[in-house]
């Protein structure tokens, strides 16, 4: 070892010698010091700095935290739900008919005096639980479509004609599993429900047949509907790529509050496998550009196509209020055309208007009304897949569940008329409002009698808006029709030919009063609809007095003074805010195209002078058209900010369209310039159907007031920085273990380079100033500006030469995962906040470790030891001859006696601190004690490898490497700062230790789930996390560590030295491209950098100079021969 180092030598003095044993039995040893290099060196500036990033990473997370769970969250207004559930174990479904019967079970659900056969006879339907879900969570459902069955379907024999059945819910018991954290349970459990549906269909020939259906012979049922939550909507996909799926046996998918897109946490490699393989199986099936994955398939196997042509998928979120699961991750437009299904928020639903947490989505009594009258509508017991066809269940689904505020077509093709109805008014009983003049009616207005009232179609407007407190329509004292004059037939009279449309333009808003709840009902129809119609009419026909709060508005608007295109971009909207003055028309509109992101959120205020004796009071409405999200502001009050945020593109995936099932409303396209689309749009445009109508970025806010009020609103609009802080941390989760992650690889290069060069092995502070000095800040650099250029609109492309070898990566596949510029700095954020937490676990696991020093030093006694900082502790006298003519400075030797003493006591050496001590023939290994240990050592390895490989997984073993390393660390404490080899080797154990401690959450919970699995006792072995070279590479290293001296070998040579840097450079660039995405690959290149750390072991061992000179000898014949 080279014992120069940027000065002068100076020889040590007695106190920088290693600290004498416990018998005063000391031996010293001629030792050079060296100084830490200056850039490494702490200071108290420095000091404070740590600690100033410490107290500013925990500050970020907290205010993310705070504003995560106290701020910009949806008020939920759920009702419980009330049952009296009865569950019947399927006994049948044993071990002979899966292989999981030990593991999971299958129940029947029945309402308590309702439900009065134990016999499922109706309509098949499994829910299937999510994450740590129990099977009960069903019991709201299944009571709920119970009751509405038999208090408005079962005692109509119309409804039994046409195939209306009661639902019989199965519910499966998973034993609460962790199936959000790995893949092979989340497969496990595909698998079992695959058997657990050919079971189901099996009960229903028999128990029809002997049934109240004995007389009424139907066709078995060939599928079942699903009804899953959470990750039990990823199984629900899983099912069909599974190689027990019987196609046709699935037709109909409704999931709540499920993760499609990405996985909650992608720790499992297993896992994020399923998920490609699902998301590209799903893929190939609608969009021909994808990868066919049909030619990986036997010829008999039928292609994805096939399997999902006529499957739907309808996505349910809860919204703000679901913290567990982020309602960017339920969109299923990524996968799946509108044709087959479509994304939907509880907001947007009619008669729901509210949030819901994540497990009040499957309790919350407006929505499970909802979705049990639904579920009952789609089914038709005639046909033998027991539901409607395709098309009609995604019409019934899209009336129950989307607000009715989407798109038309504009041409009035997609509106229901009525039979046309003829009628002769007389003077007396109607009248004609000028144009451009408003209708209003309350209960002071209306006439007498029954009359009808005409809005005209003129130049100056585009379309009539229509608002009231009643519902309007066929069945109701209020109809609107559209009319045409014709032939007078009865003299003194006006012949009109008018054709309902209200049951048909009749949207329910959520009621804006503070005195009554009663939902509104809201009407729009252009005039282009309207064609060849001249008039817009009502018919009132109530006799009785109207309430006193009764209104009726109805106005024509102009699209261009009545919509309001913002151009603002979102560095303008951040820095200055949007300030609106809108006229006071009933119903106007707002398009914010630069309000794109999910992670911002804002402050709306609406401003209006006091009126007295209003209607209603301002009713706002935010929604966006990729994801069917709608929320409701209502009773809005220029004193309270509203609080609005929005869902949008998950990370990695792009941008998407906006697609509104096939339809679009021509005053919202007339009055909207809309941006240009993108290639990715215009090919996503070409592959699934899109239309350029149905692209609407950003976000669009519809505003209704009584316009009786001559006054203007003003709409003020700021971004609401804390609030928005919530969501940019948990929307980027992932983002903090791969920064910490880097953070300790960047500082144990840094360590490694100083000690190679030095022979000073720098702790973790020391790194961290060196760190500071020059890595970070380029580091930051050089992330803020990848991450500009990630944002840039040039698609990355890889060259055609490559293209075989290479796979296409996107611009939107690396660092975050998304392109917008607004926030380039969240690698860097991400950087410094993991600065600041791996300081502070430093702090914390140093004082640990000395703690358990103490304890240790209390319980075992000391040894008597010989030490030196320059060789081996216990050496022959050959062995310290040879070390002390090497050294490069001599001052004292020892003397005769101890020297004496130590060769007649045997003691052994060590060959060198970075010998390869893990095998068992090791030089100087002559006692048969140490022999004994290195054996049970190499026998304990052996048999958790053999565990590994047969009942265990190996993130058990990797706790146990933790463990043993952890011990490690405490015994290699030195025993003065003076003890300079000693102290480079706890710094370097240390700095595998904080590597372990950043590992753990990647193993962490594969652990949980086995420990899990044995407490149901299931003992099956996961096939996924069964391999031994996963962790052979920790094993070993940490085994080889367990020596007193080893340490990693300083290497003389550049070419080592590049070659190791370079191993860790490549590290570190995967880590920050594509460690957010792909974060499980981080624990296997840390498994490579353990390999090549032990490979460096055992080159510069004997063994390896053995291969080395056999290499030279018998490889390269001509090469000088060694000795």
């Amino acid at each position: 070892m080279d014992n120069t180092h940027h000065g002068s030598l100076e020889k040590t003095t007695r106190d920088d010698q290693d600290e004498p044993s416990d018998d005063n039995t000391h031996i010293s040893y001629p030792v050079t010091r060296r100084p830490i290099p200056l850039w490494y060196q702490v200071s108290t500036s420095w000091i404070i700095l740590m600690v100033g990033l410490i107290v500013l990473a925990f500050s970020i997370l907290g205010v993310m935290l705070d504003s995560f769970f106290h701020y910009q969250k949806d008020q939920s207004t759920c009702q419980e739900s009330y049952m009296r559930p009865v569950f019947i174990k399927q006994e049948g479904f044993d071990s002979e008919m899966t292989r999981f019967a030990g593991k999971y079970s299958l129940h029947l659900y029945r309402e308590k005096g309702v439900d009065l056969s134990d016999q499922p006879t109706g309509i098949p339907v499994l829910f299937i639980p999510g994450h740590a879900g129990s099977y009960k969570q069903v019991r709201s459902i299944a009571a709920e479509t119970s009751y509405y069955y038999y208090q408005h379907y079962a005692r109509h024999t119309e409804h039994w004609d046409q195939g209306m059945r009661p639902l019989d819910f199965f519910t499966a018991d998973f034993n609460e599993e962790f199936s959000a954290l790995h893949g092979q349970s989340l497969l496990e459990q595909a698998e079992y429900l695959n058997d657990a549906i050919d079971y189901i269909l099996k009960l229903y020939p028999f128990s029809r047949r002997w049934g109240q259906e004995q007389h009424h012979p139907l066709p078995d049922p060939t599928s079942v509907i699903i009804v899953a939550h959470s990750m039990g909507g990823t199984v629900a996909r899983a099912m069909f790529t599974m190689h027990n799926y019987q196609p046709g046996t699935i037709n109909t998918v409704i999931t709540l509050s499920t993760p499609h897109l990405l996985p909650p946490a992608p720790f499992d490699w297993k896992l994020s496998q399923v998920y490609d393989d699902i998301l590209q199986f799903w893929k190939s099936a609608f969009d021909p550009a994808s990868h066919d994955i049909s030619s990986l398939l036997p010829t008999t196997h039928p292609t994805p196509s096939d399997i999902l042509k006529d499957v739907s998928l309808i996505s349910i979120a809860g919204g703000n209020l679901d913290s567990t699961v982020s309602s960017d991750s339920t969109n299923v437009a990524p996968f799946l055309p509108p044709t087959h299904g479509f994304t939907v928020f509880t907001t947007s639903m009619p008669y729901v208007w509210s949030g819901t947490d994540h497990i009040q989505i499957l309790s919350c009594n407006q929505f499970v009304r909802v979705l049990a009258k639904t579920l009952l509508n789609t089914v038709d017991a005639r046909r033998g897949s027991q539901t409607k066809a395709l098309d009609e269940r995604i019409r019934i689904m899209q009336d129950a569940f989307l607000s009715g505020l989407e798109p038309r077509i504009g041409d009035g093709s997609d509106l229901e008329l009525g039979d046309l109805t003829y009628y002769d008014i007389k003077p007396n009983q109607s009248q004609v409002l000028l144009p451009g003049q408003r209708l209003m009616l309350s209960q002071d207005t209306r006439l007498e009698a029954p009359t009808m009232t005409f809005l005209p179609v003129y130049e100056g407007a585009d379309a009539f808006s229509v608002l009231s407190n009643h519902a309007f329509g066929a069945h109701h004292p209020l109809e609107l029709v559209l009319c045409n004059k014709r032939e007078t037939r009865v003299k003194g009279t006006v012949r009109m030919g008018c054709r309902a449309v209200g049951d048909a333009l009749r949207v329910a808003l959520p009621s804006s009063s503070v005195s009554s709840a009663i939902p509104y009902s809201f009407a729009t129809i252009t005039f282009e609809e309207m064609r060849p119609y001249e008039f817009l009419a009502l018919i009132d026909r109530h006799v009785a007095p109207w309430p006193h709060d009764y209104f009726f508005l109805a106005e024509p608007y102009d699209f261009d003074a009545n919509t309001r295109n913002i151009d603002q971009s979102i560095w303008s909207i951040a820095m200055n805010g949007i300030h609106l003055q809108m006229n006071p028309a009933l119903y106007s509109t707002v398009h914010l195209p630069a309000i794109e992101s999910a992670m911002l959120a804002y402050h709306v205020r609406v401003h209006r002078p006091s009126c007295p004796q209003l209607h209603f009071t301002p009713l706002l409405r935010q929604s966006i058209s990729s994801m069917h999200e709608s929320k409701f502001y209502t009773n809005v009050q220029p004193s309270t900010p509203i609080e609005m945020s929005r869902h949008g593109t998950s990370p990695f995936f792009g941008a998407l369209p906006a697609h509104q099932s096939r339809k679009r409303q021509l005053m919202n396209s007339n009055a909207m310039a809309l941006a240009p689309m993108s290639p990715y749009q215009q090919q996503q445009q070409q592959q699934l159907g899109y239309t350029a109508d149905d692209f609407v970025n950003g976000i669009q806010l519809q505003l209704w007031v009584d316009p009786t009020c001559a006054q203007p609103v003003t709409v003020d609009i700021s971004i609401d920085w804390y609030g928005s802080a919530g969501r940019i941390g948990v929307r980027n989760g992932i983002l903090l273990p791969t920064s910490c992650y880097i953070v300790v690889l960047v500082l144990w290069a840094l360590q490694l380079r100083c000690y190679f060069k030095t022979g000073m092995y720098p702790s973790f502070i020391q790194a961290m100033v060196y760190g500071l000095r020059g890595a970070f800040p380029v580091l930051l650099v050089v992330l803020s500006i990848a991450t500009v250029s990630q944002t840039t609109p040039h698609d990355w492309t890889v060259p055609e030469a490559w293209q075989y070898y290479l796979p296409a990566v996107q611009k939107h596949d690396v660092l975050t995962g998304r392109t917008d510029l607004f926030f380039w700095w969240l690698p860097a954020l991400g950087i410094i906040v993991a600065l600041g937490i791996m300081t502070l676990l430093w702090a914390l696991i140093s004082v640990v470790l000395r703690v358990l020093a103490m304890v240790l030093s209390w319980v075992i006694p000391r040894t008597v030891s010989v030490t030196s900082p320059s060789f081996s502790l216990h050496g022959s006298a050959t062995s310290y001859v040879e070390a002390h003519n090497s050294s490069s400075s001599s001052s004292s030797s020892v003397s005769a006696p101890a020297l004496a003493t130590a060769t007649a006591t045997g003691v052994s050496s060590s060959s060198s601190a970075s010998s390869f001590c893990f095998l068992p023939l090791l030089e100087g290994a002559h006692h048969d004690g140490e022999r004994q240990r290195l054996e049970r050592r190499i026998i304990v390895t052996l048999i958790l490898f053999s565990l590994v490989a047969t009942c265990i997984p190996y993130q058990f073993v990797f706790l146990v490497a933790l463990l043993v390393h952890l011990v490690s660390c405490v015994r290699s404490l030195p025993l003065t700062p003076h003890d300079h080899k000693r102290v480079n080797r706890h710094h370097f154990l240390v700095s595998i230790l904080l590597l372990f401690v950043a590992l753990l959450p990647f193993n962490a919970p594969i652990l949980i789930i086995w420990i899990r699995n044995l407490s149901v006792h299931w003992f099956v072995p996961f096939s996924s996390d069964h391999s031994v070279i996963a962790i052979a590479p920790f094993l070993i290293y940490i085994e080889l560590l367990t020596n007193e001296h080893a340490i990693v070998p300083r290497l003389t040579s550049r070419v080592w030295h590049w070659v190791t840097y370079a191993f860790f450079a490549a590290v570190i660039v995967y880590a920050c491209l594509f460690g957010v995405k792909y974060t499980h690959s981080l624990y296997f290149l840390s498994n490579g950098l353990m390999a090549w750390l032990l490979g460096l072991h055992f080159w510069h061992s004997p063994y390896g100079r053995h291969v080395y000179q056999y290499m030279m000898d018998h490889l390269y014949p001509f090469a000088k021969k060694h000795t």
